[in-house]
């Protein structure tokens, strides 16, 4: 897509409307690709549990101690942030990299193939897929934690990016370029798909991301359709 290329016009409506009806033709196999994610969100909330019930304790602590005391138990929680800080970035890359399966579905599925649990095996552009994934989990974590501004910012442009690579055969470089050229010639649209996405992703974090069973198989559908659109391609 060059800058002379008249921005196409993306009907959201349409996009969400294939997701569901798309999702209904094999439910099954697009939740039994999104157990993957969900198992490493388990895990994950088993293991940071206990992490943040520490720095719960220490913050009850503080309701009730001088101000000196309270900055050693801070100190002494420090450790313990910092493990939670990297096993935050860690999982989430795993989790990333771990949609493999769900993206080429998602991708297959808009040119009419039928999704196959095999999906899941690391083949056409993994490693490309897997570099992006934690390129893109470390800035949307770091983003998001700089005011928040900034994480959505990085879901608004780049979040195409996976389909340039899987579809385009692009390189992590060619598909960010890509994805935010296509972000910045519709920029309402992908503001709704970006609201969108952040919401599938809240929600589904709910019963540690059990909910991501459906959400995360319907959101990919939904993006998969506005990505053929933005590049003026049929959708079966």
């Amino acid at each position: 897509m060059s800058d002379a290329t008249p921005a196409p016009r993306v009907n959201m409506g349409a996009a969400f409307r294939w997701g569901f009806v798309a999702f209904k033709r094999s439910p099954g196999v697009l939740i039994g690709l999104a157990a993957i994610v969900v198992v490493i969100f388990i895990i994950q909330g088993l293991g940071s549990g206990p992490i943040s019930d520490l720095l719960e304790r220490t913050l009850a602590q503080c309701d009730s101690l001088a101000s000196a005391e309270c900055q050693a138990a801070v100190n002494s929680s420090m450790s313990a942030i910092l493990v939670t800080l990297v096993m935050s970035v860690i999982f989430t890359a795993i989790a990333g990299i771990a949609k493999y399966g769900v993206y080429r579905a998602a991708i297959g599925m808009s040119k009419d193939r039928i999704p196959l649990l095999s999906d899941m095996l690391p083949e056409a552009h993994f490693g490309t897929f897997a570099l992006f994934s934690v390129v893109y989990s470390i800035a949307t974590i770091v983003g998001l934690g700089l005011c928040i501004l900034p994480g959505l910012v990085v879901i608004l442009f780049f979040q195409l990016a996976p389909f340039y690579i899987l579809d385009k055969g692009m390189s992590v470089g060619e598909a960010l370029k890509a994805s935010a050229m296509a972000a910045r010639s519709n920029i309402v649209p992908m503001l709704i798909l970006t609201v969108f996405i952040v919401g599938t992703m809240l929600i589904g974090s709910i019963l540690f991301g059990v909910l991501t069973l459906v959400l995360l198989p319907y959101s990919l559908l939904v993006t998969s359709h506005v990505y053929r659109q933005l590049n003026a391609e049929q959708v079966h």
